[in-house]
């Protein structure tokens, strides 16, 4: 986190391809998209450590990582 604050970093928290979320947001509003079947762990900001080791690390299953403040 240090490293975040300190060298201004920026944490972007998505990795879908360019102008996927304009086609897919309105697939979820609808409900026509389940999302949170994907969503296979949650964790708070300040376990985001964990939550980026959870994220790089094959053996977790992790599909999407929810931070949350």
């Amino acid at each position: 986190m240090q490293r975040l604050v300190l060298d201004e970093l920026e944490l972007v928290g998505c990795r879908a391809s360019a102008g996927e979320m304009r086609r897919v947001m309105p697939l979820v509003e609808q409900g026509r998209m389940r999302v949170r079947d994907v969503m296979t762990h949650r964790f708070t900001l300040t376990d985001y450590e964990q939550a980026l080791a959870t994220f790089n690390n094959p053996a977790s299953g992790a599909i999407k990582i929810i931070v949350a403040p």
